[in-house]
């Protein structure tokens, strides 16, 4: 008789969470949300934000003064001319964002993946998700709120749609010229930051080089700048290299949770809190919800199973300095595309 009724069912390795899929679940190079996130263009506002602000339709306004005009005069007057101070006020434009998930306790029960694991694969597919779109916004504020006008143009570089052009000769002499071009603005440049795309990374290694095999020390060019890299921010066919000169607290990203969220609130099959999401850097809120379900599509037998139901958002808003005048006084944002090498075909 022929032992078809115990031929060895299929093997299957026991799922590992750095196995097979580990490059599936991948994250970007959120550069230019990360600079976001380090900058505080504004002190102290997040935690006000929090403090006070109370509900999504509770507007947050940030103030400013404009600079004044002074009139210098060559003698002395007892008639003094009234030129008081002007404020104004910038109302923060917050959006939420949201995701969610769901899942059936009882599959797990009767699969080779656990429920922590399904859990821990669902979440770090929301945290991805939110990284690259985080950082896709972020680029889209450095390239809204980039100057427009340079006191430098032309001398080196001249400024063409809003964009410093380098030629490829000087790919590298251009992070010690940015240091003149914004100090010909009045503007700092003790500390700048370059938030560029992925191609960015070689140029700064081949600076970087110093040893006995390049004796051309380059990297006093970067000894007062910090590097971001993006993956939101794309080559284009004649410019390899780009990116954006910043300063420092030149930018500001905040965020806030609805009040159940901070209430803890809970009923009896769900509740919400607010907790920390590790990847993004910020608390949001996490809501939780249980019911019972028909799940016999994807469950069988699974007409009146347990579902979860996982909802995980935040309001943000995006901040750029203040600039009364940008057509004619630079912004502290520069956008900047290096030729490539051969010139534009």
């Amino acid at each position: 008789m022929a032992l078809t009724d115990t031929v060895l069912l299929e093997y299957r390795n026991k799922y590992q969470k750095e196995g097979y899929d580990a490059f599936e679940h991948r994250v970007t190079n959120a550069g230019a949300y990360e600079y976001f996130r380090r900058q505080q263009l504004v002190a102290g506002l997040q935690s006000e934000i929090d403090r006070f602000k109370k509900a999504e339709a509770h507007a947050v306004k940030v103030p400013a003064l404009k600079a004044g005009t002074v009139t210098i005069g060559s003698a002395r007057s007892l008639t003094i001319a009234s030129n008081p101070a002007t404020s104004e006020l910038t109302t923060l434009s917050f959006a939420t964002v949201r995701s969610a998930f769901t899942m059936i306790p009882a599959i797990n029960q009767y699969n080779d993946i656990t429920y922590q694991n399904e859990f821990n694969r669902l979440m770090e597919d929301v945290e991805n998700a939110w990284l690259d779109q985080f950082d896709l916004l972020a680029a889209t504020q450095l390239n809204t709120h980039k100057a427009q006008y340079l006191a430098a143009d032309g001398n080196p570089y001249p400024l063409t749609n809003d964009e410093l052009i380098v030629p490829y000769t000087d790919k590298e002499l251009v992070f010690s010229e940015i240091d003149h071009i914004y100090k010909a603005d009045k503007l700092p440049a003790n500390s700048i930051s370059v938030i560029g795309n992925t191609r960015m990374m070689p140029l700064y290694g081949q600076m970087a080089e110093y040893s006995k095999f390049n004796q051309q020390d380059k990297t006093l060019r970067l000894g007062n700048k910090d590097f971001y890299i993006s993956n939101n921010i794309a080559s284009e066919a004649n410019y390899p290299y780009l990116g954006y000169f910043s300063l420092p607290n030149a930018v500001g990203f905040y965020n806030w949770n609805d009040m159940d969220a901070k209430m803890n609130s809970k009923a009896y099959n769900g509740e919400v809190s607010v907790q920390m999401m590790p990847k993004v850097g910020i608390p949001v809120a996490v809501f939780r919800n249980e019911k019972f379900k028909d799940n016999s599509a994807v469950l069988t037998g699974g007409e009146r199973s347990l579902i979860e139901e996982w909802e995980f958002s935040t309001d943000i808003a995006w901040l750029t300095s203040y600039n009364s005048a940008p057509t004619t006084k630079a912004d502290p944002i520069i956008k900047f595309k290096i030729v490539k090498e051969g010139g534009i075909v």
